[in-house]
């Protein structure tokens, strides 16, 4: 059975659609929302304060208890790629430890983290099942064993690595206690050299709102990274409904949709109903932005035109080298299904917004 993982807009409303679609589909599941607090004891995560759902504990406490009488549960995302050495001091393990133990008290058993450390100490002290972060960049058989041994009971891979279904495979068959789940609307642009730095700003923006040109720095960087050049749209790592089953041929049965920055404006329901269908007929963009409209330089791709596009990575696991002044496939690909000259004028002009408007290059040369 396939597993969809979604994130949570706290309704209810959409637990009932999701219980609705589970009724539907035989073979596909929503089994857990997931999202964390924004009000009381906050933590930093995988995204910005100022984009997920405002929610204190007390609402949370309604949803979780409304999700799990429809045999939904809820993940609380503690992926923080840093704390501040909170973790170390006496202090900071005991306010860790006090909400910890207010996350179990409401019926949360299960949590996604990024750092090994707050691994540790929840293994340490709770039942708490373990779903390590993508964040922990896990692109390789050993580290998913490393991070099995630490009690881990599903692991979330690097997006980096969402073609090389050699890895996958390879994951699937050696980790035994643990379960393998991909994220397959991924929006990142393949080998980000400011990832690491954004997720690390991100963890520390929590409730102290942060001035605007340093809180627009790395979302900016990411576009106009995107827009460089058309073809870039192919390199993300995003996962279509209609190659799925590519991914459970791997062994790969949980599939996780990011969104938490979506899912106000967003269609979290049409989303995953298309990929359990296996098949969308429309915009690639609608899905990786769960039909919320993120930019205004936004191309369209027909997803029908892609159907071909994975099969060199199915015949040769490592036909990509990350190279692509020596490769050309994606940027060919593209123009053979889209007019290509019409995208790359689109993210010309969206280069020249982003360059326009980049206020820390104003800040910086003042």
């Amino acid at each position: 059975m396939k597993s969809f993982s979604m994130p949570a807009d706290f309704k209810n409303e959409t637990i009932d659609a999701y219980v609705g679609l589970n009724c539907e589909f035989a073979d596909s599941k929503v089994t857990e929302t997931y999202g964390q607090i924004t009000d009381g004891f906050v933590l930093g995560s995988g995204r910005s304060y100022n984009l997920i759902p405002h929610i204190n504990l007390h609402k949370l406490a309604q949803y979780v208890e409304y999700s799990k009488q429809n045999e939904i549960d809820f993940n609380y995302t503690f992926n923080s790629t840093c704390l501040g050495n909170q973790e170390f001091s006496s202090q900071g393990i005991k306010h860790l430890k006090e909400f910890l133990k207010e996350l179990e008290y409401i019926g949360i058993d299960s949590v996604t983290v990024a750092q090994p450390s707050l691994m540790e100490l929840i293994s340490e002290n709770f039942d708490f099942h373990i779903k390590a972060s993508t964040l922990c960049n896990i692109d390789s058989v050993n580290k998913a064993l490393a991070y099995e041994q630490m009690n881990v009971k599903r692991f979330v891979v690097e997006e980096a690595i969402n073609r090389r279904f050699d890895i996958l495979t390879q994951m699937t068959q050696a980790v035994k206690e643990a379960d393998v789940e991909i994220i397959v609307n991924a929006i990142c642009h393949k080998d980000c050299i400011y990832r690491m730095f954004h997720y690390n700003y991100t963890s520390h923006d929590a409730q102290d709102a942060t001035e605007n040109p340093s809180g627009s720095y790395y979302s900016h960087r990411c576009m106009m990274q995107r827009c460089k050049e058309a073809s870039n749209i192919l390199k993300l790592s995003w996962v279509r409904p209609e190659d799925i089953y590519h991914y459970v041929d791997a062994g790969v049965t949980h599939f996780k949709l990011q969104g938490r920055q979506a899912v106000m404006d967003g269609n979290p329901v049409r989303t995953v109903r298309a990929y359990m269908e296996e098949s969308y007929d429309g915009d690639l963009f609608d899905l990786l932005d769960m039909f919320a409209k993120t930019n205004a330089f936004q191309p369209k791709i027909d997803n029908k035109k892609l159907d071909h596009f994975l099969d060199p990575y199915l015949k040769n696991p490592q036909f990509c080298s990350n190279n692509c002044k020596q490769c050309y496939y994606c940027e060919n690909y593209l123009k053979s299904v889209e007019d290509y000259d019409t995208i790359q004028k689109v993210y010309c002009e969206a280069s020249v917004f982003y360059n326009q408007f980049d206020e820390f290059k104003q800040n910086i040369r003042k």
